[in-house]
């Protein structure tokens, strides 16, 4: 009887946790959504024609999708939208060959037509114009690695999405490069940069998205061994920069080799850490210099087998001199 009653419970509650995920199924209907493209671009190309698609989401799981094209009023407009509770739509087209996405948008029950906006560029094949205005390089420990922190801040001044026509051995375009000293591992993207996007290599990696107009912060992060009481960094510029700033928050390590002298500061904890401004820097130059003070041994692996070759040497030395030393047999004599 008790297990009748235990399966019951457990079907009820089957039962009431797929209305509950349900309730709103039914709620679904339709109303208009009206995507209108607008081309930021000074005198940009015309926008009609170009392809919009809309999908749209609930709880995180696609549950419709419509397509069609902008009209000579820059807009595209959808009659059968799905809209309910907790629906959420994305809106996105393609102009001149690259792709531009709207925000996401809630896509209640109403009686007027919802509205979303997709800024869209003209593409300008000529990554030269970008530059960095400001790239801080951070240096921090832990464990037995550098912890390498670079924030930048991207600008691209034109009104237009920048490409390049240098492309990889896949087609894809090598728009921004990023090379970091060598022996980098486990490089890890916090801002602007997409990982999906990015083709790592062994001497950085460099991102195959096209860059908006305008200003945007870049943060990354990778690791570099410490395998010696002095570690030499060698970061070469890949983009024309107006501030470069290392800064090392390492306690009693010291950076060594920069032309600039040090300037000291106090981190939140009280910690004293210093930083160097570099200015203005170019390619293709190679900013240079030492971080020194580590309290680093060889691994005890390294001095394991020389000294068991010394001991062994030493036994068998020993055991030759024992056996050189027996008394001789007595004469009879």
């Amino acid at each position: 009887m008790r297990n009748i009653l235990f399966i019951t419970m457990i079907l009820l509650l089957s039962i009431s946790r797929c209305y509950a995920q349900d309730e709103h199924a039914h709620d679904i209907s339709e109303t208009i959504l009206i995507v209108k493209v607008i081309n930021e671009s000074e005198n940009g190309t015309d926008v009609v024609g170009d392809m919009v698609t809309v999908d749209f989401y609930r709880h995180g799981k696609a549950i419709g999708h419509v397509e069609g094209q902008v009209g000579e009023d820059g807009r595209a407009v959808f009659t059968d939208a799905p809209a309910g509770i907790h629906v959420v739509a994305v809106a996105r087209t393609k102009h001149a060959d690259m792709a531009f996405s709207s925000h996401t948008v809630e896509v209640a029950k109403t009686d007027s037509p919802i509205h979303v906006n997709i800024s869209a560029y003209d593409v300008l094949h000529d990554n030269s114009v970008l530059r960095i205005k400001t790239h801080h390089m951070i240096f921090k420990t832990e464990a037995d690695s550098l912890v390498v922190t670079e924030y930048m801040q991207l600008v691209n001044p034109t009104d237009r999405a920048v490409t390049t026509d240098e492309k990889n051995a896949e087609g894809m375009p090598k728009v921004l490069s990023m090379k970091l000293p060598a022996g980098f591992s486990d490089l890890s993207i916090t801002n602007y940069f997409v990982m999906s996007a990015l083709v790592q290599t062994e001497e950085g990696f460099y991102d195959t998205m096209a860059m908006p107009p305008g200003e945007f912060q870049a943060i990354f992060s990778y690791k570099l061994p410490i395998n010696a009481s002095d570690i030499a960094i060698a970061k070469p510029v890949t983009m024309p920069t107006e501030e470069f700033t290392v800064f090392s928050q390492i306690g009693s390590v010291k950076i060594v080799g920069l032309e600039v002298p040090a300037e000291e500061f106090q981190t939140g904890d009280g910690s004293a850490s210093e930083y160097f401004e570099l200015g203005n820097v170019t390619p293709p130059k190679v900013v240079k210099f030492k971080i020194t003070g580590f309290n680093y041994s060889k691994p005890m692996q390294n001095t394991v087998i020389p000294i068991a070759i010394v001991f062994g040497v030493l036994a068998i030395l020993v055991i030759k001199r024992q056996l050189g030393s027996k008394p001789k047999p007595a004469s009879r004599d």
